[in-house]
């Protein structure tokens, strides 16, 4: 009788070999140590990572700190800064003066602030760093402001409206108060008094320009021949009631900036900033109506008031209930926005 078997392959691929308890405990053995070795690499991948990351945190950090030594972060500011020089130089017309005059502004301005931030400064390692950009400003505004006052000396009569505003601001500074209303009322009175510096420079060529082309030229109203629209208002009486309105609308921000800031729900704040803005815009309208400036001019600041009163009670509502504030910069490119629409309507008449 025959007898059949079950071929090799069949033989190897049914039989199973017994796996002995010492083998099972080596294998084990192994997979845990493979377990281990890749979770070791998982971290040390992970550390180098993440040890990275504040590596390139700090360096970019360091970078925003210099940076912030050479320029200032107030957005705002810049607006002050340019309008009303530029407004000063529409109404008197172009010479080539405006320059030098413009560039130590600027560099004033860079040095003032430099002086505030290395005054402030107490670790004697950043008060080292911040001394660099204040010399760096500070020699460059000595060399282009020797450089105007040679080639236009009238400047000097301002001297008597500057050196009081100057000196209760670096006061201010000094005691660490830089961002109090009186620091930021001075300043902002200084710039706005920009708008009749400029003004003057134009008049340098005229034959009595030391007299004509100082803040008292008012005195002398056939000093220039610019004029608003209606023509009823010439020369220096167009050029103070353009002043004082450019000086009104930076003078209010100070404290409408501060409601939307620092002083967010400051109640006492809000109210004193809503009525100053309420007041100049009925002064506005009355003006308009003895044809001084434009009806357009008493819009514009009747939006600046609208603004004044409704934005901080936005923004204090916001903080009370919690919910996302106005941010700093979004104010103060607003404000540079609006800084231009006051331009264009005092310098169209």
């Amino acid at each position: 009788m025959s007898q059949s078997y079950p071929s090799s392959s069949s033989r190897f691929s049914s039989h199973q070999e017994p796996t002995s308890p010492a083998r099972q405990a080596r294998s084990a053995s192994s997979s845990t140590r493979s377990t281990s070795t890749n979770q070791h690499t998982s971290d040390d991948a992970s550390h180098r990572i993440s040890s990275s990351k504040p590596t390139r945190s700090a360096s970019r950090g360091r970078t925003s700190q210099r940076s912030s030594l050479w320029l200032p972060k107030q957005h705002g500011a810049w607006g002050m800064l340019l309008i009303p020089p530029v407004i000063g130089m529409i109404l008197g017309g172009w010479t080539w003066a405006y320059i030098p005059t413009f560039i130590a502004w600027w560099m004033g301005y860079l040095s003032f602030w430099a002086w505030g931030v290395w005054a402030r400064t107490r670790s004697p390692r950043r008060k080292a760093l911040a001394f660099i950009p204040l010399a760096a400003y500070s020699s460059f505004t000595v060399f282009v402001g020797l450089i105007t006052l040679i080639s236009i000396p009238t400047l000097l009569t301002w001297a008597p409206v500057f050196l009081p505003l100057i000196t209760i601001a670096g006061w201010q500074q000094w005691r660490g108060r830089e961002r109090s209303l009186l620091s930021g009322v001075s300043t902002t009175l200084a710039a706005s008094a920009m708008t009749a510096v400029f003004y003057s420079i134009s008049l340098r060529h005229n034959a009595s320009a030391w007299s004509l082309a100082s803040p008292w030229g008012f005195l002398h109203p056939s000093a220039s021949t610019t004029a608003n629209n209606a023509e009823s208002l010439h020369g220096w009486a167009w050029v103070w009631l353009v002043t004082a309105l450019v000086t009104a609308y930076f003078v209010g921000t100070v404290p409408y900036v501060k409601s939307m800031i620092r002083g967010r729900g400051d109640r006492p704040l809000m109210v004193g900033s809503s009525i100053f803005h309420v007041l100049v815009a009925c002064a506005v309208w009355i003006a308009a109506g003895m044809s001084w400036v434009s009806w357009w001019c008493a819009v514009v600041f009747t939006v600046v008031a609208l603004r004044a009163v409704a934005l901080p009670l936005m923004q204090a509502v916001r903080l009370r209930d919690h919910r996302p504030v106005i941010r700093p910069r979004m104010i103060g490119f607003s404000e540079v926005a609006l800084s231009l629409l006051v331009l264009l309507v005092l310098v169209s008449g």
